[in-house]
């Protein structure tokens, strides 16, 4: 698979980790022309609900990989990865299972002083 320009080794290092540990089980043996949805939903329903985003990153990194072999493969077949339209019809949005929960404001006042304090933090 192409390595994506500018990512960094960490970054690179939880792409396939992330796969090994949450897809291989599952599709790690099957040929690309092999997966459908249900192996994506056999992926996925263990860790939806409670890994929303981790269970997001899989799928989209298992698109991704399905895409590149269909491509490079000759492949004439639909992903069945694809949110749009697949598996949007199976789960229900990341969003919806895990609300992002935002930090409260400080008051607009209190801006100049926080901005010092952390102008002081040296970071580590």
């Amino acid at each position: 698979m192409k390595k994506q320009a500018g990512a960094n080794s960490k970054h690179a290092s939880q792409w396939i980790n992330t796969l090994e540990q949450y897809a291989f089980p599952f599709i790690g043996d099957k040929s690309v022309t092999h997966i459908g949805i249900d192996d994506a939903k056999a992926v996925l329903n263990s860790i939806w609900k409670g890994k929303t985003e981790t269970a997001s990153r899989v799928r989209q990194r298992i698109e991704v990989v399905l895409d590149y072999a269909f491509l490079y493969e000759g492949v004439d077949k639909s992903n069945s990865a694809r949110w749009n339209g697949c598996l949007d019809h199976v789960f229900a949005a990341p969003k919806k299972v895990s609300p992002v929960v935002h930090f409260n404001a400080i008051p607009y006042i209190n801006l100049p002083g926080v901005m010092q304090a952390l102008r002081i933090k040296t970071s580590v």
